[in-house]
């Protein structure tokens, strides 16, 4: 077993070392979110036929010449009807946006620009070329063209490009099964009043709200005592799951049983500790085939270690690339306090400046005992070992929480 890793090793091995989900095939209604697991090619082309792009007149480009010009109506064409006559040499149609375009027509002159001089004769004030206003046979998409290639995750527009070519399943990894044991004598179901020496389990419920947010599903969840029995029978019971989240118990106090008891049961360790901050408990390894996350108990760092780890390893067993977030260049608009040797995951704020650059600032203090920070931040500032006590203006990468979006003027 490694120990005292850098946070890139640990985030490389816990990423190597995942089985991937099977697939299913799910309907088209179910489908956002998920993620391909095969490429998908078009069935037929799109537009089907060519249509007009504007409601005008569907002409000759060879007859308009120098407008004005006069034009017999042959016919009328409405969306979601068929054209009945062919446009010759004199005669144009007039077509509504969407509509198909009749035989012999090649351009469209926008009604803007046309003047009716009686029910069948209209005047042509402009003279657009060959296939203006119209789009085109598989203009948008051909046939058999690849469309999205496996580890694409299905976004709304995806949903609607399969829905304009009329498929209706596709196959998808299906949503990994996260198991979440929360260890410690101390901890009360967060519904409760705490006792004396007693405190409400935070990790739990957000542990369940990451995991959903991730795409997987929670389950099943449980709670116990730092007893080395009762938390053999919980991991076993755990194992079921795709993934199991040990949340506490990671570190080598007198009542931290995890590491004994999942050793006591085999498991194989890849690695325990890593040089950042929070976090430094983390561990990993595997059980049975099933992966198993050390988190420590500590709900601030527990929550960022889902981020920085599980949150990828998820992304990572249901095939999704890339599997890790960007890191984006900003620099501290504030001096940080931070000695050298860990690689601190500070919690920030990060807008954009006047010129469009990324600046970020630590969001309130950073000891892992304070939770609000967490709540508040929009990013996770990358802080190396090897930077100490980095001064305003220091570059620095950031990581977009998931669930936060950049401030409004960031948008701007």
């Amino acid at each position: 077993m490694r120990t005292y890793v850098s946070f890139d090793d640990a985030r490389r091995l816990v990423l190597e070392d995942l089985p991937r989900q099977p697939a299913e095939c799910v309907g088209l209604s179910d489908a956002q979110d998920r993620v391909l697991v095969q490429d998908v090619r078009s069935p037929e082309e799109v537009p089907a036929f060519d249509n007009s792009a504007m409601d005008g007149f569907a002409a000759r480009a060879e007859d308009l010449g120098t407008p004005p010009t006069h034009l017999r109506i042959v016919e009328e064409v409405p969306a979601g009807q068929a054209p009945e006559t062919e446009i010759v040499s004199g005669t144009c149609a007039e077509i509504m946006t969407g509509a198909p375009l009749p035989d012999g027509a090649n351009t469209v002159v926008p009604v803007e620009e046309a003047e009716r001089i009686d029910d069948d004769h209209v005047r042509l004030q402009e003279a657009p070329a060959k296939g203006t206003h119209v789009r085109q046979a598989a203009m948008d998409i051909e046939e058999d063209q690849l469309l999205f290639e496996a580890g694409t995750r299905i976004t709304p527009p995806v949903v609607g490009l399969l829905a304009m070519l009329g498929i209706d399943e596709v196959r998808v990894s299906s949503r990994p099964q996260v198991a979440v044991v929360a260890t410690g004598d101390e901890l009360v179901d967060f519904t409760e009043t705490p006792g004396p020496g007693k405190i409400r389990d935070v990790n739990t419920p957000t542990l369940t709200a990451q995991i959903r947010a991730a795409g997987a599903t929670p389950g099943p969840l449980l709670h116990v005592e730092d007893d080395e029995a009762a938390l053999r029978e919980a991991v076993g019971a755990a194992l079921d799951a795709d993934l199991v989240l040990m949340a506490g118990g990671m570190s080598a106090g007198q009542y931290d049983h995890v590491r004994p008891v999942l050793r006591a049961m085999d498991m194989t360790w890849s690695f325990w500790r890593v040089r950042q901050r929070p976090g430094r408990p983390f561990g990993f390894g595997t059980l049975r085939d099933t992966p198993v996350v050390g988190l420590p108990g500590n709900p601030t760092t527990a929550s960022v270690c889902f981020e920085i780890h599980v949150r990828p390893a998820l992304a990572t067993m249901v095939g999704l690339e890339p599997a890790t977030p960007p890191r984006l260049p900003a620099s501290l608009q504030a001096p940080v306090q931070k000695p050298a040797g860990l690689h601190h995951f500070a919690r920030g704020v990060a807008t954009t400046d006047d010129g469009g650059q990324l600046q970020a600032r630590v969001q309130g203090p950073q000891s892992s005992g304070f939770f609000a920070p967490m709540a508040r931040a929009n990013c996770l500032i990358h802080l190396p070992e090897s930077m100490e006590d980095p001064s305003s203006g220091t570059p620095v990468d950031i990581e977009w929480l998931s669930w936060a979006r950049p401030s409004a003027r960031s948008l701007s």
